[in-house]
């Protein structure tokens, strides 16, 4: 018999490998960290960095350093602790609401104390296009400028158009 291929009776006698019994224990985190989350929801605290780590350190026993969770589960944990409040205040929100266009107010004001999906650092943040501009600059005034006064393009490529136009039109 081949050394490499284990007998199907082997197979089934042996102990769980830790990736499938980690699934549950993740699971039942993530929603220890999504009912941490909704008490906070439901006191209308928005959910920032902080409070979103708090929550996942304490449920899942580790910190994002140390491999215990990443953003992705802590966004999803924030998602779970929505579905807790609408499955909780749901049909009073509806009622309350009294038309569409209301309920909708409320849901919006429910998702604002979430944070996005995105998660840069402070330095990203900084570089970003446009978000270190002058108030007055060209960048921020949506463009209501002379076509030559024009100073800002996209990052990508800025440097290089007028080598192209160079290129294109030589001397």
């Amino acid at each position: 018999m081949n050394s490499m291929l284990a007998p199907s009776a082997a197979v089934a006698a042996a102990p769980l490998t830790t990736s499938t019994t980690a699934a549950p224990c993740i699971g039942r985190a993530l929603v220890a960290a999504a009912r941490l989350l909704l008490a906070d929801i439901e006191r209308g605290v928005r959910i920032g960095a902080p409070i979103l780590r708090t929550a996942m350190i304490s449920a899942f026993g580790g910190s994002d350093s140390e491999g215990a969770w990443d953003w992705k589960t802590a966004y999803d944990a924030c998602e779970a602790a929505q579905i807790l409040f609408l499955r909780k205040f749901g049909p009073a929100m509806r009622s309350r609401a009294g038309s569409p266009a209301l309920l909708l107010a409320m849901l919006a004001k429910v998702a604002s104390l979430l944070p996005t999906h995105t998660r840069r650092s402070e330095e990203s943040q900084a570089l970003h296009l446009g978000r270190n501009r002058a108030p007055g600059h060209p960048c921020r005034t949506g463009g209501r400028q002379a076509r030559s006064e024009r100073a800002c393009r996209h990052a990508r490529g800025a440097a290089r158009a007028p080598l192209r136009r160079h290129r294109r039109h030589p001397a």
